[in-house]
């Protein structure tokens, strides 16, 4: 009989896992450089004000999303090269992104970048995907 999750036990998911945490971590250290810099620099506030205000704040929240879905399928081709890219793979990354901010909402960390909620899912999607498209077959 046919089982459709079966292709699921054989992801690389302790992999997917640590990939998350890497591409969180560094998200994270930019996150608090910008807060750092938003408390010191003046320009630096005006610049984040004007794009965290309403009509920007969808197009950042997406644009972060896409950036850090990229960054992870950047470190997956890269660091984590014996993990062989395909598109379950891809969902699978998607997957870990989402928990992973889930899971790093509730951190007390400055986070100016990831808000978890349907805009950055969203660019999650399109930044791996977008990132990943040699390897959609």
């Amino acid at each position: 009989m046919f089982d459709p999750l079966r292709r699921l036990k054989f992801l690389p998911w302790r992999s997917l896992a640590l990939l998350t945490l890497a591409t969180l971590a560094i998200v994270a250290v930019i996150e608090v450089a910008l807060g750092m810099g938003y408390t010191q620099v003046g320009l630096l506030r005006a610049v984040l004000n004007a794009l965290f205000s309403p009509p920007w704040v969808v197009i950042m929240q997406v644009a972060a999303g896409i950036g850090i879905g990229g960054l992870a399928v950047f470190l997956l081709e890269t660091k984590w090269q014996q993990v062989s890219i395909n598109a379950g793979v891809l969902w699978a990354l998607v997957l870990c992104l989402i928990l992973g901010s889930l899971v790093r909402s509730f951190i007390p960390l400055p986070a100016i970048l990831v808000n978890p909620g349907e805009t950055l899912f969203m660019g999650f999607i399109v930044g791996v995907f977008w990132r990943g498209r040699p390897y959609w077959r």
